[in-house]
């Protein structure tokens, strides 16, 4: 018998939905330490990180993290050094780097079984193993600098962002594991159905954000005909830059 087949992952009477999947991703965590041979607190204590990344995984099911965490989410490195460069904003920098570390580390632990060579040129983060998690290493030690700038005493998530720099590819493996025996992916989905997954997903998010966006525009276009100050223009064009990157073919100078 299986792993999988002689496993019950059992959740208490009368816990909230919420609460369920949580405690659910938990458990799946725990056992794949165990089954990898990566159990809690082996090398150093780290029964924070099981905390971290059962939300991380249950907020990866939650389409309102993804609206958040999209305007940080980048393919390429050259593109957050830009972002970077463009602001003095230690929170944002420091947000920028953890979100795109989280992304990395689910990306290759639980979205990894292989990309077919259609999907790669869309999809960067499925070439290079070695070279992703690397990445998300460093990405996780500079969110871990950043962290310590914004609060210069100690605190529970600089800690854990430090454990999962250091850790980085023993959590992968177990998210790995995790993936195959518990979430049962490799038996759901082939690689091509998990790109249309994806591909459908972002182009989603993606119509929802311009919608969201052209909403905020009309709204903004109204205060400043209505008030046509210098804070209502600035936000107006703000407005309009976002709208061009959403859409490429939106043109408009704003004019009294």
């Amino acid at each position: 018998m299986s792993p999988r087949e002689n496993k019950i992952i059992r959740i208490a009477e009368g816990t909230s939905p919420e609460d369920a999947t949580l405690q659910f991703m938990m458990n799946c965590l725990l056992y794949s330490r165990i089954e990898t041979g990566h159990e809690s607190n082996a090398g150093e204590y780290d029964e924070d990180v099981n905390v971290y990344l059962a939300h991380l995984l249950n907020s990866f099911i939650n389409p309102r993290y993804f609206r958040a965490a999209r305007k940080y989410i980048t393919d390429y490195d050259t593109d957050i050094f830009a972002r970077l460069e463009k602001s003095r904003d230690t929170r944002m920098k420091y947000t920028l780097y953890k979100t795109n570390a989280d992304y990395l580390l689910l990306s290759i632990g639980i979205f990894s079984a292989g990309c077919p060579e259609t999907c790669r040129a869309r999809f960067p983060f499925h070439n290079g193993r070695r070279g992703k998690i690397q990445r998300g290493q460093t990405y996780y030690r500079f969110a871990f600098s950043y962290s310590q700038r914004i609060s210069p005493r100690s605190s529970s998530i600089t800690e854990v962002l430090g454990k999962l720099s250091r850790g980085f590819e023993k959590y992968v493996e177990i998210l790995s594991h995790l993936r195959g025996e518990h979430f049962n992916l490799y038996d759901r989905f082939t690689d091509g159905e998990e790109y249309h997954i994806l591909r459908a997903i972002d182009d989603t998010e993606e119509r929802e954000d311009l919608r969201r966006t052209q909403d905020e525009f009309l709204d903004l276009y109204r205060e400043w005909k209505e008030h046509p100050g210098e804070t209502e223009l600035r936000k107006l064009e703000d407005v309009c830059e976002r709208l061009r990157t959403l859409d490429p073919t939106f043109k408009f100078v704003p004019t009294p």
